[in-house]
């Protein structure tokens, strides 16, 4: 079999937020921090029809890199990779025992009930990144959305234990139903995939960001000094 390039854009993905992944039998392709404060989900091209356990995932894909065009054999034990054009070059590529890789909970599925949305809004791909280079450049470490009932939503790079640290702002066109404040850490933001985002928040201290480009989805955790007020 073969592994497509945006299957592989996805792994590298992934790789940012957890060095390890343990690749189930099937489709469907998750992770989760080791802080457990980010899960990123898509849905694979593929189905790798046993479950792959990669403990370096960074060193995988670097193996990957060295055949332009590849070709994977998965056995018991390894994968091997061979150079399509050549197989006489190949690289055996053990599995690690998923006991020692941070999984994403299989017993149950993210609890996002669309009647508890308390607020959604878009962000382009462009409007993202400006957001975190201005964070960035100004060294505030978290993602405020912020907004009075009836008033824009903005989106704010703040530093929510020193506001003698400025902040760096977006003022969306969207009104706000409700008045919240929910923060986030830039550092998760910094590991979303290129796109732009559908973005929704519930009262229980949890994000989703679905990727509008790419089909891939993410949960992030929200700072504890987040604030809604309804």
């Amino acid at each position: 079999m073969n592994i497509s390039d945006r299957t592989l854009d996805v792994l590298s993905n992934f790789a940012s937020i957890n060095q390890s992944i343990l690749i189930r039998e099937g489709s469907n392709l998750a992770t989760i921090a080791a802080s457990k404060n980010l899960l990123a989900e898509t849905t694979m091209e593929e189905n790798f029809g046993r479950d792959v356990g990669i403990y370096d995932l960074t060193k995988f894909l670097g193996v990957l890199r060295l055949y332009k065009e590849r070709d994977f054999d998965f056995s018991e034990e390894y994968v091997t990779i061979f150079n399509e054009k050549n197989r006489k070059q190949y690289t055996n590529f053990y599995y690690s025992d998923a006991s020692v890789i941070v999984t994403p909970p299989t017993d149950k599925s993210i609890s996002f009930p669309e009647d508890e949305i308390i607020t959604t809004f878009q962000l382009t791909s462009n409007d993202l990144q400006n957001i975190i280079k201005g964070c960035s450049i100004m060294t505030l470490p978290e993602v405020s959305i912020v907004a009075a009932e009836g008033e824009p939503i903005r989106v704010s790079g703040v530093d929510t234990s020193n506001s003698a640290m400025g902040s760096f702002n977006h003022e969306l066109e969207q009104n706000a139903n409700d008045t919240f404040e929910f923060v986030i850490a830039l550092e998760n933001l910094i590991k979303l995939m290129h796109g732009d985002y559908d973005i929704a928040f519930l009262n229980t201290g949890i994000s989703r960001f679905i990727n509008t480009t790419v089909d891939i989805k993410y949960y992030v955790a929200v700072n504890a000094n987040s604030d809604n007020t309804n």
